[in-house]
């Protein structure tokens, strides 16, 4: 009886001294095993912490689940929130916005309004641009659209309001829109012969983001992607004139500076430039060069 006692007096200070260890009747006596029981919190198995971890593994799974749903319906819709509503393609859309604005304070004689919103429009064409180039995931597909089509907008309602006033040489204004609605149309009938002349929604028209299966080379059912758009030097150096052009004409209905045959001048200069960029584009476009 005292050597029971005994050995179960030393189990329990040894069960308070090793609580990882286990032991069992080895029938020589009580052995140690150096096998661990399942621990958790301190070494105590805890329900609570177990049924935590399955919480947040299904958690995982649900937002698993929920980003291949998005990526489905950003496919579906041809769109992305991601590459729509990027710093670059918010400063493109603000100024084309800006350009019928800018044209009715030219009409109206808002020529301060008209002059600073037209310095401040073509900075930002630049300033876009720049972004796109520098910061992370900025440049996109819908930006190689949105921003030559925000200057366009932007060029073409400046001019015309300011070959409504009198301001610039109406031929100067001719051929400047001229060319913007000429590439525009070009822009729109290619996108449809690429399509075949056929799409189910003006989604798949304008679509900018490539499906799974357009990228693993079946077609899904889906409309293919607008290729990127690649601005030409001669381009950029055109809009350049362009908004010099426009600038200088308000700047003449302001304030009289600089003089009528300044404005002129480089009238016909940013009308020579305009012709050659066109030109350079169709010719581009005939070689397969201009959308990649």
């Amino acid at each position: 009886s005292s050597v029971v006692k005994g050995g179960a007096l030393e189990l329990g200070l040894a069960g308070l001294c090793s609580p990882n260890k286990v032991y069992s009747n080895s029938g020589d006596g009580f052995a140690a095993s150096s096998v661990k029981p399942p621990t958790y919190d301190n070494g105590i198995w805890s329900p609570t912490r177990t049924s935590r971890h399955i919480h947040a593994g299904r958690e995982r799974e649900n937002e698993a689940q929920r980003d291949d749903e998005r990526e489905i319906e950003e496919e579906e819709a041809g769109w992305s929130y991601e590459k729509a509503c990027t710093i670059p393609n918010l400063i493109s859309f603000a100024r084309l916005v800006s350009g019928p604005c800018l044209g009715l304070c030219i009409t109206h004689d808002m020529w301060s309004l008209a002059v600073g919103g037209t310095l401040v429009a073509g900075f930002s064409d630049w300033l876009d641009g720049y972004l796109a180039k520098r910061m992370k995931n900025q440049e996109s597909s819908l930006g190689s659209y949105l921003d030559p089509l925000a200057d366009k907008v932007l060029v073409t309602c400046l001019t015309a309001a300011s070959g409504l006033k009198g301001l610039i040489d109406p031929a100067v204004c001719g051929i400047i829109i001229g060319r913007d609605v000429v590439l525009l149309s070009g822009a729109f009938l290619h996108r449809a012969h690429v399509l075949n002349w056929r799409w189910k929604t003006w989604q798949e028209y304008f679509r900018v983001i490539e499906t799974s299966e357009t990228n693993r080379g079946g077609g899904g059912g889906h409309a293919p992607a607008a290729p990127m758009v690649k601005p030409i030097f001669i381009s950029k150096l055109n809009t350049v004139f362009q908004i010099g052009l426009v600038v200088s004409a308000i700047s003449h209905g302001a304030m009289s500076w600089p003089d009528g045959q300044f404005v002129s001048g480089l009238g016909y200069v940013t009308a020579a430039t305009t012709l050659a960029s066109g030109a350079i584009y169709i010719r581009m476009y005939a070689k397969g060069q201009l959308l990649t």
